[in-house]
């Protein structure tokens, strides 16, 4: 099965990057919005992103805490092979995609539950979504109990729970789950009958029967008007 990480590989971009630090608080300022902030092999460090940046990956770290005070333009934020992370995402800035890869103790923070739309993993444990009241202030992921190591799952809010299902492939390889499918081909066949039923009604409006044939003549009709005149133009002439 293909690395989550691959769902979400983009284009060659120009990376600001961090690496090899050890117990220092850092502040880093993306050159430019298209920049990807890389992190990694980092050690006891408290990092924060200043600006608009792209994307962010962190690799190889432990106990790292990272915070954005802007957004993520792309929306993608991966962790790979990480320890005791901590990902405090800036106010008011929804981060669609959360990329967990073979990581542990993971804790994400946000400041309400709508700015997280899907949270990807394979092969991690003790991840913590942690929001701000009123929302319960800890939520930790529930994988399902008979998860292989190389089961990726995705985990969303329904109906305002946070759940964690197994992700299937799609046509096309979309990422999506069994209760999702389920839930499209539903909406598609209320769709059908909706469409059914409102054919049904334009048909019937005017009346229902179905417009009478004429019954059928010896000859056309232009060729009896013809006879007619001519009929009509013998009796004349006597």
């Amino acid at each position: 099965m293909a690395n989550v990480v691959d769902i979400f590989k983009s284009r060659q971009r120009k990376s600001d990057v961090t690496e090899d630090k050890d117990g220092e608080t850092l502040s880093i300022t993306p050159a430019g919005r298209s920049d990807l902030v890389h992190v990694r092999k980092c050690t006891s460090c408290t990092i924060t992103v200043e600006g608009v940046a792209a994307k962010c990956l962190i690799e190889n770290c432990s106990g790292v805490t990272i915070k954005f005070k802007e957004r993520l333009i792309s929306g993608t934020l991966e962790l790979y092979n990480s320890v005791n992370v901590a990902v405090h995402v800036s106010p008011n800035h929804m981060l669609p995609s959360v990329v967990i890869d073979k990581c542990s103790n993971v804790d994400m923070h946000f400041h309400q539950a709508n700015l997280l739309d899907k949270i990807y993993t394979v092969g991690s444990k003790d991840v913590v979504i942690h929001l701000d009241p009123p929302y319960p202030k800890e939520q930790p992921l529930q994988f399902p109990k008979d998860l292989e190591d190389s089961d990726q799952c995705i985990t969303s809010y329904y109906r305002g729970k946070l759940i964690t299902e197994k992700m299937l492939r799609a046509g096309g390889g979309y990422p999506t789950t069994a209760r999702e499918e389920a839930e499209a081909e539903q909406k598609a066949k209320l769709l059908e009958q909706h469409v059914e039923k409102m054919l049904r009604g334009m048909l019937s409006k005017g009346g229902s029967q179905p417009r009478p044939v004429d019954k059928p003549t010896d000859k056309p009709t232009a060729e009896k008007e013809g006879d007619k005149v001519e009929e009509e133009a013998s009796t004349q002439g006597h």
